[in-house]
C-alpha cells in the first residue's frame, strides 16, 4: 500500500449573481477515481432548513488546493460523508460555518 496515492481536492467556485459562492471537497482513490462532495440545502436557498451532501464530482470550480492524504485518511472522510449522507443534520447554525468558510476561501485566493 506504500505507493498508492490518495488525494483531497478543496475546489472553490466564485459564484455569480444566481450562483452563491460554493466550495467543495474532490477525493481521490488510489486508482485515480475522483468523488466530489458539497453540502448544500436540500431545498435551493433555504439556509435554515435541512441540509444534504450533493454529487459535485463535476461541478465547475475556479480555484482549486490539492492535498495528498494518507489511506486511513481518505477511509475516516468516505465514512464520515457516508454517516452525514445517512443522517443529514439542518443548516442552522450556519453564519459561524460561512464566515469560516469565507476565511478559508481568502486564504487560498490570496496564496494563488
Amino acid at each position: 500500500m506504500g505507493d498508492q496515492k490518495f488525494s483531497l481536492e478543496v475546489r472553490v467556485a466564485n459564484g455569480s449573481i444566481t450562483n452563491p459562492p460554493h466550495v467543495f471537497i474532490v477525493l481521490t482513490d488510489e486508482f485515480g477515481n475522483e468523488q466530489g462532495y458539497g453540502f448544500a440545502p436540500k431545498i435551493n436557498m433555504d439556509l435554515w432548513g435541512p441540509g444534504e451532501i450533493s454529487d459535485d464530482t463535476n461541478h465547475r470550480y475556479d480555484q482549486r488546493e490539492p492535498y495528498e492524504i494518507t489511506a486511513k485518511q481518505y477511509e475516516d472522510l468516505v465514512s464520515y460523508i457516508y454517516q452525514r449522507q445517512k443522517n443529514p443534520r439542518d443548516l442552522r447554525g450556519l453564519g459561524s460555518k460561512l464566515r469560516r468558510l469565507r476565511l478559508q476561501r481568502h486564504a487560498l485566493c490570496r496564496n494563488r
